[in-house]
Formats: C-alpha cells, structure tokens, sequence
C-alpha cells in the first residue's frame, strides 16, 4: 500500500537507539497561489511535468506557433503575467515585443522554491539529489519451500532486497528508481557498464514461486506499481546474478557513495499450486 506523507523539512535519517529513523517528507508544490503578490518578481520553481510555454507577439496581440517546451525537473524563473493571465518565463526584457507564456494560472505544475539536497548514505538509507530516500530494511538469501515439498532441498533459492521508497520526483516505480539511481552488486566485484545484479520483473512473469505466494506477493506487486510524488511504499524485489551465494552486497551510486550490506540466511514455506 502507498502512502502520503506529510509537507515539513525533508528527508532526515536519524539515528536513534542503534535504528534508523526515516522521516521523509517533502515540499509540496507551490505554497502561494497564482493571485499572489509574492509572483509579481521572478521567482525560481522547478517543473513537476513537461510545461509548454507559447510565443505570445505583442504587436499582434496574439500567440505565434513557436512553443518552447521545459521538461520536468528543470529549474526555471517566472512571474504572474497578468496580462497574459498567465505565467511569463524570465529573460523578456520590458517593453520586448515576444514573451514566453504558459497560459495557466495554476500552479500544480511547479515547485516552489526548490531546493537540491546532498546525495550519499546515512546508516542503511540512501538520499538522492531531489530528497528521494531509500532505506534498506533487509537483505536475505532466502530458501523457498513448497508445501508438497518433502525433502531437505529448497524448490528455489534467491536473494531478496525489502526496502522503502519515499518518492520526491515524478512517478515511477521502485524498480525502476533502483536501476536508475543505483548499481546493486555482489561486493568485490568490477562495476560493468550494465548491472551484474537486476531486479526480478514481476510484470513479466517468471519461474519464481516466492513472489506469487499470498504473504508475500503484494510487496513484490509494489516494486513494479507507479508510486506518484509525495508518497511512499514498502516493497521486495529478487535480485538475480550467478554469485546467488555472495556473503554482502554492494549498494552503489554514481559517484561512488556506497554500502556494503550482510546478507542474512532465511527460509519460507509456501503455499502455490502448479
């Protein structure tokens, strides 16, 4: 299940009696309205979708067919163009025959005074650039036994990551924010260019039992469900490599903050038809 979480200084992990502590939370989107005073200056915001601003000629009265398109995530400065009945992107000196204009008065498409935050590992939970947390909540080598199962041999074994993600940016999923933000691999092994360890796709199927039983399916379904801003989700995904026996696994970003994480040894009795 997803969650919202509440709008208050973002994303510290505090480390209490031997734990952590996540308090993830986040900027909403702008805090004044369109009408406000506070826009009648050029203000910093970043784009929570892709924003389209026309070319508007003044001389004509009227939007030419130029568009100028800002992706998400990009810091931009505007102001409330009255005029316009909308916003009016910084750098259109007065007096200026063309203005680029985003002809909306809402202001869901921005964050308001956004702020960058300092990427790397405190404890078991990682921070990204936007205030995105993930925080490992454990890592075990698991060995699957079904329930027709009557011998000492597993039916599957895997090496499965639970963690927690609290989602600053655009939707995704935190499958796909694991492989966007981290390299996941056993520790002592080169870095590639593609990830020795990925991440079972539950979407796709596959030949693993762990996933579709009832205790466990619905955080595996998490891991590949879109989770909007401003929420986070427990969930488990199956990481899969030849080296299934590594005693810890190394959690890397792109610039080389990382962890290494024990791996620790469990069993599970399932309950799957054939």
């Amino acid at each position: 299940m997803k969650h919202r979480f509440l709008k208050t200084a973002l994303a510290s992990a505090i480390l209490l009696s031997g734990s952590i502590i996540a308090s993830s939370t986040v900027v909403n989107a702008a805090d004044h309205s369109f009408h406000s005073s506070y826009w009648t200056k050029n203000k910093r915001v970043m784009t929570l979708r892709t924003v389209t601003f026309k070319r508007f000629d003044a001389l004509r009265h009227r939007y030419t067919k130029a568009k100028k398109k800002i992706s998400f995530g990009t810091d931009i400065y505007v102001r409330n163009a009255g005029e316009f009945n909308g916003w009016v992107l910084a750098g259109t000196k007065p007096g200026s025959r063309y203005w680029w204009v985003y002809p909306s008065t809402s202001t869901k498409w921005m964050l308001e005074d956004p702020k960058t935050y300092k990427e790397g590992w405190k404890g078991q939970t990682y921070q990204a650039l936007n205030g995105s947390t993930f925080k490992i909540k454990n890592l075990k080598r698991v060995s699957v036994f079904n329930f027709d199962n009557e011998t000492d041999k597993p039916d599957e074994t895997v090496l499965v990551l639970t963690g927690r993600l609290t989602n600053n940016g655009k939707k995704t999923t935190p499958k796909k924010w694991l492989n966007n933000n981290l390299n996941i691999y056993p520790t002592g092994t080169p870095i590639k260019d593609d990830m020795p360890l990925d991440f079972f796709n539950i979407s796709a199927g596959g030949s693993y039992l762990l996933p579709t039983d009832d205790q466990y399916s619905d955080d595996f379904f998490n891991a590949t469900d879109d989770l909007p801003h401003n929420y986070y989700v427990d969930f488990s995904v199956i990481l899969y490599d030849s080296d299934i026996k590594a005693n810890n696994v190394t959690f890397s970003d792109y610039d080389n903050h990382s962890i290494d994480v024990p791996v620790t040894t469990t069993r599970a009795d399932i309950d799957v038809e054939d």
